[in-house]
């Protein structure tokens, strides 16, 4: 991982890895057997899924979409980063309830933009846990 990724996510042992076809055992079934799990979510981390790259990067809980995307090179556009401009709306696969709730400003753009409801803002929504998975809006 860059230096400048490792500081986005706010942790030297943040890392990105490549999502693999077979599934594997359960996170469960691996951390009763005491293993550690990698790439396991834990209270502080998120893991963030770009559909788009076939990607997923554990972050630190609190980091925005947008910053992840622009340093695995996702197809997530932006314009202002400052959720005016809605060339950021992103598709949220799934996860949607482990995201910030979205602004006024943010509702508003989503709304404005005439954005589905599966749709939120890289620039503005923040992973708060769990699994998120997005594409390009």
């Amino acid at each position: 991982m860059t230096p400048e990724a490792s500081d986005l996510c706010g942790s030297t042992d943040s890392r990105t890895e490549t999502m693999s076809a077979a599934p594997g055992p359960a996170a469960s079934e691996v951390a009763a057997s005491g293993a550690a799990v990698p790439g396991a979510v834990t209270p502080a981390t998120a893991q963030l899924v770009f559909a788009d790259v076939g990607l997923a990067v554990t972050v630190k809980a609190g980091t925005r979409i947008i910053e992840m995307s622009e340093k695995i090179g996702s197809a997530i556009t932006y314009g202002c980063r400052a959720g005016e401009c809605g060339t950021c709306i992103t598709r949220i696969v799934d996860g949607m309830d482990h995201l910030s709730e979205p602004s006024a400003l943010e509702t508003r753009v989503l709304k404005d933009n005439l954005a589905g409801r599966h749709d939120r803002l890289a620039c503005q929504c923040q992973v708060l846990g769990g699994v998120v998975t997005v594409r390009p809006g």
